[in-house]
């Protein structure tokens, strides 16, 4: 997957060295001595994820909401942390939803994705993380590994994360990623971003957001479609800033089916 995260000044973006810092539960990656984003995976929460994640001049395109308090911000889906890979059926387990999530779909206790090691960071042009992680079961048990290999980089076009994960089954064992609505690459978008929808409770929330993919769905149309790429964006403070997602050619069943909606969107 690569994932472009762009504003309407991106013409002017950065494209200097990117520099990775180690740092105790997470990477820091700043693109010429600014903040690109985090790697984060030591805070306790049951997966590995990106946040924040920052346009060339600084302006956060993910939502804060469960890392910290942002008013008005929604507070559903505590699980849905910026930008994370996850998938709600691994061999019976859910990796996607935490808690309740899912209430009658989903078994009651949820998988983790646990840091197993980052065995590489490397800075430049393209900085570069290579990470491994094991999927533990609720009751301990292991499901499988993965590696993955995550490269930050910057252009004319705006700010880049390409994200290759291998995922690598027990010996002897098969690995069975069930048919659900639920992942895999997936980005939860900063509430000016969104469409229009109601609040947890029913107040309206009026975003201006738009949805847009390689085959020209749009907005709630783009549900369920298959497409090589899926962009959301918005104007913000006399800005367009838009994220996309890119399926690459190579992955299973290309081009992928989207779950793009009015706040989040996943492949």
């Amino acid at each position: 997957m690569a994932l472009l995260i762009c504003a309407s000044s991106c013409a002017v973006a950065a494209t200097g060295n990117v520099k990775l810092t180690k740092l105790a539960d997470r990477v820091r990656v700043e693109i010429d001595g600014q903040l690109f984003t985090e790697y984060v995976f030591g805070d306790g929460a049951s997966r590995p994820y990106c946040y924040p994640v920052n346009a060339p001049d600084g302006t956060s395109l993910t939502r804060d909401f469960p890392q910290k308090e942002t008013p008005g911000e929604d507070h559903d889906h505590p699980w849905h942390r910026s930008i994370w890979f996850a998938h709600s059926m691994v061999n019976g387990v859910d990796f996607w939803n935490e808690g309740a999530g899912d209430v009658g779909r989903s078994p009651k206790d949820k998988g983790r994705t646990v840091n197993d090691g980052t065995i590489e960071t490397k800075d430049g042009r393209v900085g570069t993380l290579k990470a491994r992680n094991k999927l533990v079961a609720p009751d301990g048990r292991l499901i499988c590994t993965d590696e993955r290999t995550l490269r930050f980089h910057a252009g004319p076009d705006g700010r880049f994360i390409d994200y290759e994960i291998t995922m690598r089954a027990l010996p002897n064992e098969p690995l069975q990623f069930g048919d659900n609505k639920d992942g895999t690459m997936a980005t939860r978008l900063a509430q000016w971003m969104t469409m229009p929808h109601k609040q947890k409770g029913g107040s309206d929330v009026g975003g201006k957001g738009e949805i847009v993919t390689a085959t020209g769905f749009r907005d709630a149309e783009a549900w369920g479609k298959r497409a090589d790429w899926c962009d959301y964006h918005a104007a913000h403070n006399g800005k367009v800033y838009g994220v996309a997602i890119f399926d690459h050619p190579q992955n299973l069943r290309h081009p992928t089916w989207w779950m793009a909606r009015r706040r989040s969107t996943s492949s």
